[in-house]
């Protein structure tokens, strides 16, 4: 079985997962050790921001759902099936 690494950058972490094939090549892969020698970065994250993704949205107002569903059909969807 392959080792499974995280891979890690200010608090995201992304697993790879292998795949069937990658399982049964691993079981008959050399295992090679390597000593790798541990060093700080020349830069270190400081914080992480993701940007918002905001989507456009359209709220129908109406007392039933049957008033909705007319409201969406007559103002938006009609004048989309019309080539």
């Amino acid at each position: 079985m392959p080792a499974v690494i995280a891979v890690r950058q200010c608090g995201e972490v992304a697993l790879p997962v292998p795949g069937m094939r990658q399982r049964m090549a691993a079981g008959k892969a050399e295992i090679i050790r390597k000593t790798v020698a541990a060093e700080l970065p020349a830069m270190q994250c400081l914080q992480l921001a993701r940007t918002e993704q905001r989507r456009g949205a359209t709220l129908i107002d109406g007392q039933t759902v049957a008033e909705k569903a007319q409201k969406l059909w007559q103002n938006y969807l009609r004048q989309r099936m019309q080539p």
